[in-house]
């Protein structure tokens, strides 16, 4: 059997066991910098409200009750602001493509003390990240970048790589970026440097299992360790005394070219900038490098000619044209494989790589009359440039889950309109694995629809964004007799002084889970009238009377289970 333990030395001593779970406190300090973010106007103080969307917003009725689909900005304290989060949760991966038993930590924060904060750090941060001089978007950003540049006979291509980033990104490094560079940052982001910093402070102090360096998971993480590698970067080239004809980075990443003689000590310089950032070097082999998904070579007069690329260790499996899902979506993976081999590829290497993705499209069941579509229409996008003006089309789009010759159906009864129906599987592949993750136990559990029965055999059904078990002590308090002469009880409450029947809180059931607001309410609704309840009549005006014929099915579910 294998010893992961033994195998995985490096892991452990990064990470530790929590003994005492400090996600309230966190949470109470994350609430109080939102606080700060109010006074400074960064964030409208709304919370509980329906927001006021500030430019361009799309809208969807469900029922008689409006959804706004809203962009990212501006922030509002409601989006923000926390009540009911949950301690991270971490798991390991295996590293199939390397030998031993090598896991990958991954943690996932989603709901954890800071999350919405996180979110708000990168995006404010982002403008600023994508601005700076050595960092690239994706692989169509490297190949045009380096398309001008023509190599010396006695430079090589080198990759680097930055060892365990995300734990080696310290708070001291951080906030000494900002302070050196807090000129260039505020001509992106518009907030005091202070709070910024006290923000990224805070961020950084949730690092719940990492010893060190930047919370695993946070959606914070990537940008600030992005800004620390170009800081780090910056700092190295300023040491050499030859010159660097291209550098480039992604993430962890980084490519350049080097005189032969002087790849060790350029090595040796960024590993001089700071002691917990350190580099291993990949050189060229027989004139070519692997970066990203493109392979560099280096022809003969010096210039850098691409092509797709495609790792040693990847399975070759991609969405199986046989699978249950949508054509468009099938046709989306063969346009997006080719698109990409065309654009990141040479011109004399366009062959090579198209040849390479057909044979990846075969092998998972296309047909060569689908493939021969998707690489005319590639071409064809290319050629006019058409995708850079996809996004001005004034769609609208609601999400729709896919049903094998319904779909397409109702798909047709939306052309005449600006909205499209994305498709989504009911079944997905997740279905299949094991459970890795620690599960989230129903007191723990917020954003959901539930019911509580009662001695008369009838229901209460509720909804809140709260944890399950909080919302309950609420119900528990309410029928306490002090409580009698409140005049605005729910009905659980009412319903308990009224009759004197008792509510079974511990068989407590939830019925959905649904984080937005008006999908939760009409999901309650729903709920109420197909059940037999306790619930006041006023609890379900504004449902449509479209939700008619789901209310008779789920009535008659409801009465065979009682």
């Amino acid at each position: 059997m294998l010893n992961y333990r033994n195998c995985n030395v490096s892991l452990v001593n990064t990470y530790k066991k929590v003994v005492v779970d400090p996600t309230s406190r966190f949470q109470n300090i994350g609430n109080r910098l939102i606080k700060k973010l109010v006074e400074a106007g960064r964030v409208d103080n709304i919370e509980g409200t329906v927001p006021i969307i500030h430019g361009n917003s799309s809208y969807n009725y469900l029922g008689t009750v409006p959804i706004k689909l809203w962009e990212w900005f501006p922030y509002f304290s409601f989006r923000v602001r926390t009540y009911s989060v949950i301690p991270p949760r971490i798991h390991g991966l295996r590293k199939t493509h390397k030998t031993g038993c090598k896991l990958r930590p991954v943690v996932s924060s989603i709901g954890s003390s800071g999350y919405e904060i996180a979110k708000y750090v990168h995006r404010i941060l982002s403008s600023y990240m994508m601005s700076l001089e050595f960092n690239v978007k994706d692989s169509f950003q490297l190949v045009d970048s380096i398309k001008s540049v023509k190599l010396e006979d006695c430079y090589v291509l080198v990759s680097f790589d930055v060892v365990s980033l995300f734990t080696n990104v310290h708070k001291d490094l951080v906030i000494k970026i900002i302070d050196e560079r807090c000129d260039k940052i505020s001509e992106h982001v518009d907030l005091d440097k202070d709070l910024l910093i006290e923000l990224i402070e805070f961020l950084l102090r949730l690092r719940i299992f990492p010893k060190e360096g930047c919370a695993m998971g946070s959606p914070a993480s990537s940008v600030l360790a992005i800004i620390a590698v170009d800081y780090v970067i910056s700092k190295a080239l300023d040491l050499l005394d030859f010159e660097v004809p291209t550098f480039k980075a992604y993430v962890d990443d980084l490519f350049t070219a080097l005189p032969t003689d002087q790849v060790d000590s350029t090595l040796q310089k960024f590993n001089s900038i700071d002691k917990n950032i350190q580099f291993t070097v990949e050189m060229e082999n027989e004139g070519c490098l692997p970066y990203l998904d493109v392979l560099i070579y280096r022809s003969v007069d010096g210039e850098l000619v691409t092509s797709w690329y495609n790792k040693p260790c990847s399975s070759g499996r991609i969405l199986n044209f046989m699978s249950n899902h949508p054509l468009c979506q099938k046709l989306g993976v063969g346009l997006g494989f080719l698109n990409r081999a065309i654009r990141v590829s040479h011109q004399s290497k366009v062959e090579v790589s198209v040849n390479k993705v057909k044979e990846l499209l075969l092998r998972n069941g296309y047909p060569g009359s689908v493939i021969k579509r998707c690489e005319t229409t590639a071409k064809e996008w290319i050629k006019n440039n058409l995708r850079s003006n996809a996004g001005n089309r004034q769609w609208s789009f609601c999400r729709f889950p896919f049903i094998s010759t319904l779909s397409s159906r109702i798909r047709l009864l939306f052309r005449p309109t600006n909205c499209k129906l994305v498709y989504y599987n009911i079944s997905k592949v997740k279905l299949l694995y094991s459970q890795v993750k620690n599960k989230i136990s129903n007191d723990n559990k917020s954003c959901l629809v539930y019911k509580i029965p009662c001695s008369c055999n009838k229901v209460y059904v509720g909804q809140t964004k709260q944890k399950l078990k909080t919302r309950i002590q609420q119900h528990k308090n309410d029928c306490k007799p002090e409580n009698i002469i409140k005049t605005n009880r729910t009905a659980l409450a009412a319903h308990h002084f009224d009759t004197g029947h008792s509510f079974q809180f511990d068989k407590v059931k939830i019925l959905d889970y649904e984080n937005n607001f008006f999908k939760r309410n009409v999901s309650e609704m729903i709920h109420i009238q197909a059940s037999n309840n306790v619930n006041f009549r006023s609890d379900t005006q504004g449902l449509s009377v479209l939700y008619n014929g789901i209310i008779w099915n789920l009535r008659n579910r409801y009465f065979l289970i009682f």
